[in-house]
């Protein structure tokens, strides 16, 4: 069962190696499908669960190597932005084809037990799950839709093990470079304390569907807030939103916008001078970076890796509310504070 993935990767070891096709994961998955329409037509449901077990260590063999296969050099978390875009390296290429091999891997799985069911549907080792017929009765559940059940039960622990090893491995490809993109915008947003309160005249903006909502009100914002309005959705979608959509791949573009706008609000308190003209300029930009954000449609998703998300612009809304109030803390509960918001 070890063959296929052999073959895959029987020349050089690294980033170098040329990463294999869907075609190569659907030759993989057909020797690991054929093994268990073998027992299934058999009739032995023992064995089922003894091939998962061996196809489990065949897909953490694939695992590995791909593993083996990322490139982690300076030129994979190297930011350029030239000519209105953000351009991939090389080693950005290579890694991205490697979170797509493992989305296809996941597909190509996701469909076996199908097709095992559609092969041995007429087959006279149908007694796999004859013991079990009375429940299938009592349920009235068709035998196809109660075969597919019992094999998915079987190898619950290959499938288990399969995503999730998929999943850590695409957070693991992928976290360097958004650490690097974080990194990016943060030295961009630090341009606000460097600025003064004067918003200068407006860049003009890149053409970008996903920015349209916001370039209205880019002309009441500082040159580095604008210049991250501009920038931002270009780069989501040069090295995140082009991926699959994937529980990682959504994972992580919400954990990058989160911080990103955490990163906003805590260079944004410590804006000077602290006047009345600040004051409205960050209103302003929080306003704009808030339409920004709630116009990628990855956000709106209903996930658990959303909260982190929902934290950061829930502290950029109360930020803003915050601005015009002399009376309220934000220290927490428990400390005290004598002055106003800004400290003054």
């Amino acid at each position: 069962m070890n063959d296929p993935v052999l073959q895959m990767f029987n020349e050089s070891e690294g980033y170098s190696a040329a990463v294999p096709s869907k075609r190569d994961l659907q030759t993989l998955v057909k020797v690991i499908q054929d093994e268990i329409t073998s027992v299934v037509i058999e009739g032995d449901r023992g064995l089922v669960k003894i091939i998962g077990k061996e196809a489990t260590k065949t897909i953490q063999l694939l695992l590995t190597k791909v593993e083996n296969m990322s490139s982690n050099g300076p030129d994979s978390i190297r930011i350029t932005f030239h000519n209105g875009q953000f351009n991939r390296t090389n080693l950005q290429e290579h890694n991205k084809q490697l979170v797509v091999l493992l989305y296809q891997l996941q597909e190509i799985l996701d469909k076996m037990v199908g097709l095992i069911v559609k092969a041995t549907r007429d087959s006279p080792g149908i007694a796999l799950i004859s013991n079990l017929s009375t429940i299938k009765q009592s349920q009235n559940i068709d035998q196809a839709t109660f075969m597919e059940s019992v094999l998915k039960l079987e190898l619950s622990t290959f499938y288990e093990t399969s995503q999730k090893r998929s999943h850590d491995l695409a957070l693991q490809l992928l976290t360097p470079l958004v650490n690097s993109l974080v990194d990016y915008f943060k030295d961009i947003l630090m341009g606000l304390l460097k600025e003064g309160t004067v918003a200068p005249t407006p860049l003009t903006p890149n053409k970008s569907s996903s920015q349209s909502q916001s370039q209205s009100s880019t002309s009441s914002c500082s040159r580095a807030v604008e210049t991250f309005l501009n920038q931002f959705p270009l780069a989501l979608e040069t090295f995140l939103l082009s991926l699959p959509r994937t529980s990682a791949v959504i994972s992580i573009t919400q954990s990058l916008i989160a911080r990103v706008l955490f990163s906003f609000t805590s260079i944004a308190c410590h804006r000077k001078p602290l006047n009345e003209q600040s004051r409205l300029l960050t209103a302003g930009e929080i306003s704009s970076i808030d339409m920004m954000i709630t116009s990628i449609s990855i956000i709106n998703l209903q996930t658990e890796s959303s909260q982190l998300l929902e934290f950061a612009l829930h502290e950029l809304r109360s930020f803003r509310r915050l601005l015009f109030d002399s009376e309220v803390s934000i220290l927490p509960s428990g400390v005290s504070q004598g002055k106003g918001v800004f400290g003054e």
